[in-house]
């Protein structure tokens, strides 16, 4: 019994984050910055798969949720987020997701600077949508 229970509470909470997930794409492709950026872009890619060897020869292998070819030739990276809000007030909050994704940002900055051959500058600073859970 109790593997069937769990078996139909595991089924509900896939379904549940399902929709989830497709209600929080929704709320992102309707952002209006978002469309001004799709609207501007030369081209623009979702789930952009990069493998990045850095400077100690390791091979980064990642997916960037959106990413934009802007028509000046820079590149602007959005990279989607869900994170656990600890009772934090807004400011504070949005603090401790910068400082916990900086590093992550900054491999997408290297990675995307070498993968177009053009400088680090050129890659506008990745934008953070971050969904409260």
């Amino acid at each position: 019994a109790i593997k069937e229970e769990y078996a139909d509470n595991y089924e509900k909470t896939i379904q549940m984050f399902q929709n989830e997930i497709a209600n929080d794409l929704e709320t992102i492709m309707t952002n209006e910055n978002i469309k001004n950026f799709v609207k501007d872009a030369k081209t623009y890619y979702t789930e952009y798969p990069f493998t990045y060897k850095n400077e100690e020869g390791n091979l980064i292998n990642g997916k960037a949720d959106l990413i934009f070819e802007n028509n000046d030739g820079s590149i602007t990276i959005v990279d989607y987020k869900s994170d656990y809000n600890p009772g934090l007030e807004k400011d504070k909050f949005a603090e401790m997701l910068e400082n916990r994704y900086k590093g992550q940002l900054e491999l997408y900055k290297k990675s995307f600077a070498e993968i177009y051959g053009i400088e680090e500058k050129q890659i506008i600073e990745a934008i953070k949508i971050a969904r409260v859970i």
